[in-house]
Parts: C-alpha cells; sequence; structure tokens
C-alpha cells in the first residue's frame, strides 16, 4: 500500500472473511478479496497477479 497524498491511497487490498466461533472450535466460512476497479479493468495486470 502507498499513501500519494494526505487522505489518498493507492494500491490497496482488502480481504473481507467471515467465521463461525462457538466452544466447540473455529471456522472459516466464506472470504472475498476487493481490488480498486484500476486493477481489474486492466487484463494485463490481472494476468500478472493471475488474478481471474
Amino acid at each position: 500500500m502507498q499513501t500519494q497524498a494526505p487522505g489518498r491511497t493507492e494500491n490497496c487490498q482488502i480481504g473481507v472473511f467471515a467465521a463461525y466461533s462457538s466452544t466447540a472450535g473455529r471456522a472459516l466460512v466464506d472470504r472475498e478479496l476487493h481490488l480498486p476497479n484500476s486493477w481489474t479493468s486492466d487484463p494485463d495486470r490481472c494476468r500478472a497477479a493471475k488474478i481471474p
């Protein structure tokens, strides 16, 4: 992640995870990776990063 100017962030990836937890244990239920539109709109960059 690079900060270009105050309040502006570039090259940021956000991972969202859902997990279940109880006294018996815990488990990862689901996950999703969110990428900036500038990444997903560039097919060469997606290919290089192995993003489908």
